[in-house]
């Protein structure tokens, strides 16, 4: 509540000061990023027409090729085989009801009723011919307050009796029902394409709702707040009523034939329209995410179906696009990425390192495409590379600013950038042919210069070369050539990240200390290949790896104590580490983000629903001066601002389903 109203202050504070801002609903919902589930994630058919979940957790997909059942990484595929009587009775599947009580899923596909049971895993079918429906094309499922099950078809309502195994038939104005809903006073609502009708238990039948509709095609029946109906009109918006069926409200929008709708807790309307995409709706403001142009966007014209989900995640099944999914209160935090149409956005490819010198320019390196400088004025790309001949290699592996200058590390060796002519210009402080991959400053304002497979360089002030140190060095000599990271820390220790091993390098003694995987040995390092080092605000060691997760090193014991994905780390290819300011330690993978809670153990994972932009991260990253946090990955930069607030409140349940 405090959070909100120091919000709110903020905001009227300055309005009186006449400083325009966007507005806050559309600036939200203009940053919501969509994860897209679809046949990588084994949903073999894209057109997902209803989505629920069950007690244990699953999520289920009913599509137009058959029913299944997500587990957040693959899928369990239940589809009609023509030879077997009592399996799914087909695969075109318009519409499911969850059971809870007895855990069971109602099916209505394009030939009848498959009801599976879950605990079972069995199908019960009922037909038109077998048990009296009255069409085979069933799209409307519900319940009414006396637990019997009714469904909707293009040809009539109809009443199962659990009993017997067969339907009682009622004829319906218009023939087709779309949507049947018990509200809260206990009466069967049931939308039709000649309007809203209830059910009539006195009489047994259904009586048509007197209204001035703006369209008679009622293709959903909602009551999301107790006491208010939300019904989605084909070619007509959204009417609310009361429960006394009063009008209350029309919504419309760009694209009126509303197909599917929900409410999420903070009382957002989400609205899905059959050719307009996605809309939302809060009080008086709408916004269409149609118009983004971003990554992460829902990028589809036909909203099937809606499900918000026990940890507060909401799911979209769209008609041929496959599911995405996206938790409304999180933004994305994709702060630049590549446009095809645009020569101005950011190269396209893998995000090497990024730095932000003492101007205040952030520069970010591409694998193979030079640099890019992001002009925040501006908002556009410049670029330096071999094609402009701003840059006379395109391979940029670090950037660090020494004595007002900024030096990259090259396939070239070591470049500097020219202030006067805006190009970088290369040096000859490495042996020709040489290439550099890592930059660091010591306690003594010494540049080190790690290369691939020539080992370490150090230089004075005056860049006169004072040591090189590699493997052929014997008993003092480093574990490989080719160098990854160099960090200095507050002991003035060189911690060297190799391809084959930890180096702690004492410039003092000249001793350097070799740190080697041990198979089966849990308290040495969890990997050889040291890919990213850290030394954190409390002078704690951590090394990221590949293969091997993140490691923390124990002084007191010389030991270190490891985190895989046995821990709970999203992935053990680990590229980049840097410390938050609330000291908890960000860990960028190829496979998403963890973040690490040094105090609890604690690893919380990012995905696409969190806005971290993409799976694939693969440089180093750059903690700027104010906190905030980037990463670069295959998707582009990641920019989390400081105190950065993610993670669940919920935990998802766990459910064994095989040993």
């Amino acid at each position: 509540m405090k959070k909100r109203v120091l919000m709110l202050f903020i905001i009227l504070l300055t309005l009186n000061l006449g400083i325009s801002h966007a507005n806050p609903f559309e600036e939200h919902y203009s940053k919501v990023v969509f994860e897209n589930i679809g046949r990588e994630q084994g949903l073999q058919d894209l057109s997902v027409s209803n989505i629920v979940q069950d007690k244990n957790g699953f999520i289920w997909f009913g599509t137009q090729g058959g029913l299944f059942r997500y587990n957040g990484k693959d899928t369990t595929v239940y589809r009609n085989d023509p030879f077997v009587t009592d399996g799914l009775i087909h695969n075109l599947i318009q519409t499911m009801y969850y059971d809870n009580e007895n855990h069971n899923i109602w099916l209505g596909t394009y030939q009848g009723v498959s009801m599976l049971n879950i605990e079972t895993d069995q199908f019960t079918n009922y037909t038109v011919e077998e048990n009296g429906l009255s069409n085979n094309v069933v799209v409307a499922i519900g319940r009414d307050a006396d637990e019997n099950i009714w469904f909707g078809t293009l040809d009539g309502l109809n009443r199962l009796d659990n009993e017997t195994g067969q339907f009682k038939v009622y004829d319906v104005e218009g023939k087709v029902v779309r949507s049947i809903l018990l509200d809260s006073r206990g009466r069967l609502l049931i939308g039709t394409y000649e309007g809203l009708f209830y059910f009539d238990e006195s009489s047994d039948t259904l009586i048509k709702v007197d209204l001035e509709y703006p369209s008679q095609f009622v293709m959903v029946v909602k009551e999301f707040q107790n006491g208010k109906l939300h019904l989605g009109l084909w070619d007509g918006g959204v009417l609310e009523l009361d429960l006394d069926f009063n009008i209350l409200d029309h919504k419309t929008y760009d694209d009126n034939r509303v197909y599917a709708l929900h409410m999420t807790e903070d009382q957002t309307l989400w609205i899905g329209t059959w050719g307009g995409g996605l809309f939302c709706q809060k009080d008086d403001e709408s916004f269409s995410f149609n118009d983004r142009d971003m990554k992460g966007n829902i990028n589809h014209s036909v909203i099937y179906s809606f499900l918000e989900d026990q940890s507060g995640l909401l799911w979209i099944g769209t008609n041929g696009g496959g599911v995405f999914k996206t938790n409304p209160d999180k933004v994305n935090y994709l702060e630049m990425y590549s446009k095809l149409d645009d020569p101005d956005s950011l190269d396209e490819g893998k995000i090497n390192t990024i730095y932000r010198d003492s101007n205040n320019r952030l520069w970010i390196a591409v694998y193979n495409k030079g640099l890019n400088l992001y002009d925040e004025t501006s908002g556009k790309i410049i670029k330096y590379n071999t094609e402009n001949a701003r840059h006379a290699n395109n391979q940029i592996m670090d950037i660090i600013e020494y004595q007002d200058t900024l030096y990259v590390a090259s396939g070239s060796g070591i470049d500097r950038y020219d202030e006067i002519n805006d190009r970088f210009i290369e040096t000859d402080l490495l042996p020709d042919d040489t290439i550099s991959y890592a930059l660091e400053l010591d306690s003594e304002n010494h540049l080190w210069v790690g290369t691939y497979l020539d080992g370490v360089f150090e230089f004075d002030q005056s860049l006169n070369l004072l040591r090189h140190i590699t493997m052929q060095d014997g008993d003092l000599g480093l574990s490989d050539n080719l160098i990854y990271d160099i960090t200095s820390d507050m002991k003035g220790r060189l911690l060297i990240g190799t391809n084959n091993g930890l180096n702690v390098y004492d410039k003092t003694t000249g001793i350097n200390r070799i740190y080697f995987k041990e198979e089966g040995n849990y308290e040495g390092l969890a990997s050889n290949t040291i890919r990213s080092i850290l030394e954190s605000r409390d002078g704690t060691i951590w090394i990221g790896m590949v293969g091997g997760g993140v490691s923390k090193y124990i002084e007191e014991t010389d030991t270190f104590f490891s985190y895989t994905e046995a821990d709970g780390l999203v992935e053990n290819t680990v590229v980049g580490l840097k410390e938050a300011m609330d000291g908890q330690i960000w860990i960028a993978t190829h496979n998403g983000i963890s973040i690490l809670d040094p105090i609890t153990n604690n690893i919380i994972n990012l995905s696409l629903s969190d806005g971290i932009g993409g799976y694939t991260f693969t440089g180093e990253g750059f903690k700027d001066a104010d906190g905030s946090l980037f990463f670069g990955g295959t998707h582009g930069v990641t920019r989390f601002p400081s105190y950065t607030e993610l993670g669940s409140n919920q935990l998802p349940p766990v459910y064994i389903t095989n040993f």
